[in-house]
């Protein structure tokens, strides 16, 4: 293993992005009695790689260096993930979405320039995601993209979507699609998802419990409920019908 390393490191000292990046991966985990576990050289060698246009290490390096609470790393991941959703191809390209997602939607601080956290941001990388795959991940980018969606509707709306702009019925197709490509945690979200809505009109407010009538729910999103046809034509005019086609990104 001595010699193997010495010889990496002749390979990295040369300029060769795998040597580079395999050195990251030994700096990073250490090996007994041959190399020291050292964070700072491992980012430092996969920075090297990255900068000789590795998109392995870019994704690697952004994944290290993403701070929740630390804009100026945040920064960092952001540029070298950025890099790789731009000039990266096949499965690396939904890496750097699916980070740049987690990143923007994840982050805490902004600095005076106004970089920081992004719903609108994780939003868009994390829909690039579902829509190059929409199994991608076994199903995890669905279920983060739905998360977002979900948070971003309650940011601006709180309990009460607005028609025509309302993101719920998109967060629930894809938590879903979550599920059937096999993320079993997304039953139970489904599930209260579901339950939010159950048992009241969305047009008219009126519950099951103050109507004598049985309730029809939407056909095609399977998340609203309506005391009555004319409650359920009402409200797709009002901005549904706009609502429960755009399940697609």
């Amino acid at each position: 293993m001595k010699k193997a390393f010495e010889h990496y490191k002749l390979s990295a000292e040369q300029g060769h992005p795998p040597a580079l990046c395999y050195l990251a991966r030994l700096y990073k985990e250490g090996v007994p009695g041959v190399v020291k576990r050292s964070s700072a050289k491992a980012n430092t060698h996969l920075k090297q790689a990255a900068d000789l246009g590795s998109y392995g290490a870019m994704i690697n390096l952004a994944a290290t260096t993403f701070r929740r609470e630390d804009v100026t790393q945040t920064q960092t991941a952001v540029k070298y993930a950025t890099l790789a959703h731009h000039y990266a191809t096949g499965k690396t390209v939904n890496n750097a979405n699916l980070l740049l997602g987690d990143i923007f939607q994840k982050t805490k601080q902004q600095d005076e320039n106004g970089f920081g956290p992004s719903l609108n941001l994780a939003t868009h990388y994390l829909g690039l995601v579902v829509k190059n795959d929409p199994n991608a991940f076994n199903g995890v980018a669905a279920s983060q993209y739905s998360r977002v969606l979900m948070e971003k509707s309650e940011n601006l709306f709180g309990d009460r979507c607005m028609s025509g702009l309302n993101e719920i019925p998109r967060a629930v197709y894809w938590m879903r699609k979550s599920l059937a490509a096999g993320n079993l945690d997304a039953k139970g979200v489904i599930s209260r998802m579901e339950s939010m809505e159950t048992g009241k009109c969305s047009a008219c407010g009126m519950t099951e419990e103050e109507s004598d009538k049985k309730f029809l729910r939407c056909g095609r999103c399977k998340i609203y409920w309506y005391c009555s046809k004319k409650c359920q034509l009402a409200a797709w005019e009002a901005g549904h019908k706009v609502d429960c086609k755009s399940t697609f990104c």
